[in-house]
């Protein structure tokens, strides 16, 4: 047995591992030389089980090169012995989530708001893995040019590649591009002021205070404090994790006395019902003519104003450098690109001559 390899292998629903060699006949086989043969492992294709994986790569590897294996030693948990509707879609959601949150150092809210919410509200089947002619169906629900089909396509493809599923979707991606999206007219810093002055609850215009002076996203405003000396803003937690934003400009955060935390008494949960709540507390309730997130667009257009590089930008808004120059720097319009030229551009004061 000296000198055979060991392979691994995933494959199933939830992407179970094996190990692959040239193995013995098993007791009432009818096979009389070894073949090449699987051990199910019981343990799904993640970065915490790679120890325990290399650690039975290195068992079995030893076991053939000492003419030592022996089926007895190897208890097979095979995967298979549940049936497809012990796999409900929750269940895979969850080892899809474990899966994600170690490959991709994704935040747990980022997978609620894109990965599980829009699954769930898919008409997936609950009771058992989708099939690809599944997943096709719930993306054909929804037009071409539609955000919604482009965020399910990339929770699809995801799905699909976790359960081992071969289906290709590359067809059912879509057009949609914020590229595509026409700019939208954002408010001046002078009209975000002047509204400021009509938000007579000190919670409310706290978070506005933060979302004007900082670019926070609206559910940061509840992991967000204000350093009262430096008067940076550190984001403890949230959709892209921890950071620190200097305030743009510096008076604001006097002005709305953002060292001083206050916060709505509110019941919501997902960073998507805080912005829904924004919106409904200071665009229908008190007229903002603009919506919440236009202040953090507001914020990317002073950075560029005030000469600061995308990929800084990207860091203190948290996102990455192609979000910010593709999607925030867009509503930047064409008086503020020339008037940022024109002051970086322009030529220097002229040097008294000498007395």
């Amino acid at each position: 047995m000296a000198g055979r390899s060991v392979g691994v292998e995933t494959r199933g629903v939830g992407r179970w591992l094996y190990l692959r060699a040239l193995l013995p006949p098993k007791a009432g086989s009818s096979r009389l030389r070894p073949f090449q043969q699987r051990i199910a492992l019981g343990m799904v294709d993640i970065p915490q089980n790679k120890q325990r994986l290399r650690a039975a790569v290195k068992r079995l590897e030893y076991q053939l090169a000492t003419d030592t294996f022996s089926w007895s030693d190897w208890v097979e948990q095979k995967p298979e012995q549940g049936s497809d509707g012990d796999r409900t879609l929750e269940m895979l959601l969850k080892s899809l989530e474990a899966e994600l949150l170690a490959t991709r150092n994704l935040l747990p809210t980022s997978f609620e708001r894109n990965y599980r919410e829009i699954l769930l509200r898919a008409p997936l089947p609950r009771d058992r893995p989708p099939t690809g002619e599944d997943l096709r169906f719930v993306l054909m629900q929804h037009s071409k040019q539609s955000p919604t089909r482009r965020l399910l396509h990339f929770a699809c493809v995801a799905l699909a590649k976790h359960i081992g599923l071969a289906v290709d979707l590359s067809d059912l991606k879509g057009t949609y591009s914020p590229a595509l999206v026409e700019p939208i007219e954002l408010p001046s810093d002078t009209e975000i002021v002047a509204f400021a002055e009509t938000i007579n609850s000190k919670a409310l215009r706290y978070c506005y205070g933060l979302m004007a002076t900082y670019g926070l996203r609206p559910h940061e405003c509840w992991y967000a404090s204000v350093d009262a000396t430096t008067l940076r803003c550190e984001v403890s937690k949230g959709k892209t994790g921890r950071r620190l934003i200097s305030p743009l400009p510096r008076s604001w955060s006097i002005d709305f006395e953002l060292t001083q935390k206050v916060l709505p008494s509110w019941s919501v949960s997902k960073p998507r019902d805080f912005t829904t709540r924004f919106y409904k507390e200071l665009c229908i309730r008190r007229g903002m003519t603009w919506r919440p997130y236009a202040m953090r667009h507001c914020f990317a257009r002073r950075l560029f104003e005030h000469g600061v590089s995308a990929s800084l930008g990207a860091k203190l808004m948290g996102h990455s450098e192609a979000v910010h120059s593709n999607t925030y720097q867009r509503w930047i319009d064409e008086q503020d690109v020339l008037a940022v030229f024109e002051r970086f551009t322009a030529a220097p004061p002229q040097r008294p001559p000498d007395q």
